[in-house]
């Protein structure tokens, strides 16, 4: 901050001299340089402020990845947003069977966490660490397999976004009624908002009757879950691939004699998107 010098008094009766009348004078004049200063450094300040509004309120630029990378910020960024999802998880199969009037289904698989990083200073950053892990595979009589994360490595903060894990197993049988639970939606790490629509769907069977749904695959804002594999007379469906980034593959379902394994649909590969001021 300026210095303002006080106005000078005089006392009443004071004889106005030249001497007198020139040093009132650089005293205003001294005041009047030091609010031109101050409005000069204010003003300054007002202006970088604004060219920092302007630039994080501008038209960003956007990179968008679906495989493991490094990431080169564009010359001249100064702010950087991370939005991704993480790899869905597969679909739960169902076993073999070789008596008829019997019914199981698998679960979906969960959904890939969906989030975005805090808007961050990249401008001493020149490069960021992506790596997408693959979506979860569905196998044979199996539990569906968990989704790969998705991490950046910015500086020294690590953001994780979590695969989706695998869907149950079904069982045929033909002794109750089955409820068998999808994948779940997993956490993450430095995200400050997130989430994808819930966990994979539940495999339903119907006791000793010869109809069985698989659950369908969780879904995310970037793509829908693999939809429901039905059965409703003997033989298998298999589990259904999650479409597009982040979702997970539904489950299998099987009637009667099958004498083959019901395959979960697989869940789909992350996707990461760079917003970038």
């Amino acid at each position: 901050m300026a210095t303002i010098n006080p106005h000078t008094t005089r006392a009443t009766g004071t004889i106005l001299t030249a001497a007198i009348y020139n040093a009132d004078h650089q005293n205003h004049i001294s005041n009047a340089n030091a609010l031109n200063s101050e409005l000069v450094l204010v003003t300054a300040d007002m202006i970088v402020a604004e060219a920092g509004i302007a630039q994080l309120m501008g038209f960003p630029s956007l990179q968008a990845f679906t495989a493991s990378a490094t990431i080169t910020f564009t010359p001249g960024t100064r702010f950087a947003m991370f939005e991704g999802v993480a790899s869905g998880g597969a679909g739960g199969g169902t076993t073999t069977n070789g008596a008829a009037s019997v019914a199981g289904a698998g679960g979906g698989g969960g959904p890939g966490r969906y989030g975005c990083s805090s808007i961050i200073d990249v401008s001493a950053i020149p490069t960021a660490t992506l790596t997408i892990g693959n979506g979860g595979l569905g196998a044979a009589g199996a539990v569906g397999g968990t989704g790969g994360d998705v991490v950046v490595v910015c500086g020294a903060v690590t953001y994780t976004w979590k695969g989706g894990s695998g869907g149950q197993l079904g069982t045929l049988s033909g002794s109750v009624n089955q409820i068998v639970l999808g994948g779940a939606e997993l956490g993450s790490t430095n995200l400050i908002t997130g989430g994808s629509t819930g966990p994979g769907g539940l495999g339903l069977s119907m006791g000793t009757e010869t109809t069985a749904v698989g659950g369908a695959g969780g879904s995310t804002p970037f793509g829908t879950g693999g939809y429901n594999s039905i059965r409703t007379s003997a033989g298998v469906a298999h589990g259904i691939d999650g479409n597009n980034y982040g979702s997970g593959g539904s489950g299998a379902a099987g009637c009667g004699a099958t004498g083959v394994a019901g395959i979960g649909g697989d869940g789909a590969k992350g996707y990461m998107k760079v917003w970038q001021w």
